[in-house]
């Protein structure tokens, strides 16, 4: 064996004994190590910018102090360390305790300390300090346990399983005892989350809500609210991130009614452009209410105006206005109109009740032919056509009832020459006239079927359930 080993250059030894014990402290490798409740006897000694952790300077110092009390033998006795420290301090108790976190360090293990209501955790990684920590619990007589990591970070477990994070910056984040957040506060901005973790609803310091994220149909939603005035502007995005698209803008506010009365009015509009320009999309008045109205807004390529409200009859009723915002009749208007199919209604009677409030009280049979033929094609993606058993039926065209379809405007695309005719010589017809109107009756009372707007008339063939006839022996839906 060579002279020297287990010593340095000055024939100081490098480990030092706990007699009585099978502990050594390592004397070269004192640096890292960090104050506990058990080594303040010492460390309070050597620590001097008080900072709880030993650096270079000070393992220097804690290493002759250490010296010194064993007499530089390599041993220390609970005699020697009392006589340096003082009987009262226990100085072997402080150094057992540091011999054992240094142990825990120099195997790549965590320290654990358990003095009175007190636990403390140390790590310190062989791979840097990102991988190191440290934890000091205690716990109350409650069973509240408050954990303060080293960067300033608390967690409080309660007696129930539950926990809040609370860091240096005044952020607070709650969880139940299943783990699945609560709450958080950041920035003075309370967030409270469903216990499913799909929603999150962020409100201000006065309860307002500034902000909702969720989780909806699969989606990533965000919606962001601006309170202005009396109305509050909602803002939804489809996504987290700021660079998200805007899908939607919703001003909800109170309007006055003509008895005096107010409503609550929910408006949605497509753009930012559309909001400042005030061109909405659609409208819910009094949400939630028996009163509950639902308005759809439609426009033409002139700007003008058509507004369908629904109420609690579910019957729609439609105005019409210019960009000026003065009523226009239907017929001004140019855009398709949008139409919810009822029970009962047929195509050709979906098409006369459209020509007739579009000014064609009296369609001739060219006129209901081509309004017939426009209006199936406009909604080619929704009509059905029969193929069931009856071969008589087959080829004929129907909607289901509550199906949408749009109503083209037959004013564009259908010659009124009939109309001027009949509005001229309505007081007095003439001969020809009669006789013409006469064989059209004719025509339609001897052949009802090989007539093709006939065939348009059939609307619910029975195989879709039992078979309803109007009084012209159409179907009904």
């Amino acid at each position: 064996m060579v002279d020297g080993i287990g010593k340095n250059h000055n024939n100081y030894p490098d480990q030092m004994k706990l007699k009585g014990t099978d502990k050594s402290v390592d004397l070269k490798n004192l640096t890292n190590l960090q104050r506990t409740e058990k080594n303040k006897a010492l460390f309070d000694m050597c620590d001097l910018n008080k900072d709880g952790k030993i650096d270079e300077k000070e393992a220097q110092s804690m290493r002759g102090v250490l010296l010194t009390a064993s007499k530089g033998d390599g041993t220390l006795t609970k005699k020697e360390a009392n006589k340096l420290f003082g009987k009262e301090m226990n100085a072997f108790d402080a150094i057992s305790a540091l011999a054992d976190q240094q142990e825990a360090m120099m195997k790549d293990t965590e320290y654990k300390e358990t003095t009175g209501n007190k636990t403390t955790h140390i790590y310190n990684s062989k791979n840097g300090d990102q991988y190191s920590y440290r934890a000091d619990s205690t716990t109350d007589k409650n069973g509240t346990a408050t954990t303060e990591l080293d960067d300033g970070t608390q967690e409080i477990k309660y007696k129930d399983g539950s926990r809040q994070i609370i860091k240096n910056d005044g952020t607070v984040v709650s969880y139940d005892s299943k783990g699945n957040k609560t709450s958080a506060i950041v920035n003075g901005l309370i967030t409270t989350f469903t216990p499913d973790g799909n929603k999150g609803v962020t409100t201000d310091a006065n309860g307002k809500t500034v902000k909702i994220v969720e989780l909806r149909n699969g989606e990533e939603v965000r919606t962001e609210f601006e309170h202005k005035d009396s109305q509050t502007i909602s803002r939804e995005y489809n996504g987290l991130s700021n660079n998200a698209k805007l899908t939607s803008i919703t001003v909800s506010d109170r309007e006055k009614n003509d008895n005096g009365t107010t409503s609550t009015i929910e408006t949605k509009y497509n753009s930012e452009e559309d909001m400042k320009n005030n061109r909405p999309a659609s409208a819910i008045r009094n949400k939630g209410l028996p009163t509950e109205t639902t308005i759809s807004y439609t426009y033409d390529d002139k700007g003008n105006q058509m507004i369908t409200e629904t109420d609690q009859t579910k019957i729609p009723a439609s105005t019409f206005k210019n960009k000026d915002g003065k009523t226009i009749a239907s017929s001004e208007f140019n855009a398709p109109q949008p139409h919810t199919v009822q029970k009962g209604e047929s195509v050709s009677q979906i098409v006369k009740n459209a020509l007739k409030e579009q000014g064609f009280e009296n369609p001739t049979k060219e006129q209901l032919k081509a309004a017939t033929e426009e209006f199936l094609e406009l909604n080619k993606d929704t009509v059905k056509t029969y193929n069931g058993p009856k071969a008589k039926f087959k080829g004929n065209k129907y909607f289901y009832p509550n199906d949408k379809v749009n109503i083209p405007n037959f004013k564009l695309s259908i010659s009124d020459k009939y109309l001027d005719e009949v509005e001229v010589v309505a007081a007095k017809p003439s001969d020809k006239m009669m006789a013409s109107e006469a064989d059209d009756t004719k025509i339609l009372d001897k052949q009802p079927v090989k007539t093709k707007m006939h065939e348009m008339n059939y609307v619910a063939p029975d195989e879709f359930g039992p078979v309803e006839f109007d009084p012209n022996k159409n179907f009904l839906a």
